[in-house]
C-alpha cells in the first residue's frame, strides 16, 4: 500500500493533475496467496508463488478433487497454484486460518484498499485451482472437496470491468 501511494504521488510529482485520472488498473501475474479479514487486514503476511512448504499436500489435495482440476481449470495441481498453498495454512494452521474472511491476491488487496470492495480478476483466479475456467466462476465441487468454505472466496470480475470507486480514505490517503 506505501508502495502504491509513492507511485501515485511520484505521478503527481511529475505534472499527472489527481482529477484528470477516471480510473486505474493494477495487475499482477503470480499466484500469491493472503488471508485476510473483511477489513482488509492480513492474517499473515502474503505467501509467494515461491513459498513451497505445501508440497508435502500436493498428492493429498489430487485425491481429494481428482481430475476436476484439469477438466474444469486446464491446470495441474502443482507447486505454484494458490488453492494448495491455502490449504496448507488450512491444515497446519487453523487458529491462524480460521481468523481470515477472504482470500484474496496482492492486487485484489490493493483493489480493495483503493475501493472497499473485494473482487477477484478471473484471470489470477485461475492460479487457485478452484476457478472454473469453462462457467468462469469459483467451482463449488473442487472448493467443498478441499474443504473451503466458499464465503471465502470474493466475487469474480474480468479485468475491464470497473469494480469498485475510490473511497474517501483512499483519495485522501493516495492524492486520487
Amino acid at each position: 500500500w506505501e508502495y502504491i501511494k509513492r507511485i501515485l504521488k511520484r505521478g503527481f510529482e511529475a505534472g499527472i493533475d489527481p482529477e484528470q485520472v477516471a480510473g486505474g488498473c493494477l495487475g499482477g501475474f503470480t499466484g500469491v496467496a493472503l488471508l485476510a479479514k473483511s477489513d482488509g487486514t492480513p492474517v499473515i503476511n502474503a505467501v509467494h508463488y515461491n513459498d513451497l512448504r505445501h508440497i508435502g499436500l500436493l498428492e493429498e489435495i489430487r485425491g481429494l478433487v481428482g481430475d476436476l482440476v484439469v477438466e474444469r481449470n486446464y491446470n495441474h495441481i502443482g507447486m505454484y497454484g494458490c488453492l494448495a498453498k491455502l490449504y496448507w495454512w488450512k491444515k497446519n494452521c487453523p487458529d491462524v486460518f480460521c481468523r481470515a474472511d477472504v482470500i484474496a491476491s496482492e492486487v485484489t488487496w490493493a483493489n480493495h484498499k483503493l475501493t472497499g470492495e473485494w473482487a477477484f480478476n478471473r484471470t489470477q483466479a485461475a492460479f487457485h485451482y478452484a476457478y472454473n475456467a469453462k462457467t468462469r466462476e469459483w467451482d463449488d465441487e473442487i472448493i467443498q472437496k478441499t474443504g473451503f468454505d466458499p464465503a471465502i472466496f470474493p466475487r469474480l470480475v474480468d479485468s475491464t470491468e470497473v469494480m469498485g470507486h475510490v473511497t474517501k480514505q483512499a483519495a485522501e490517503e493516495t492524492g486520487l
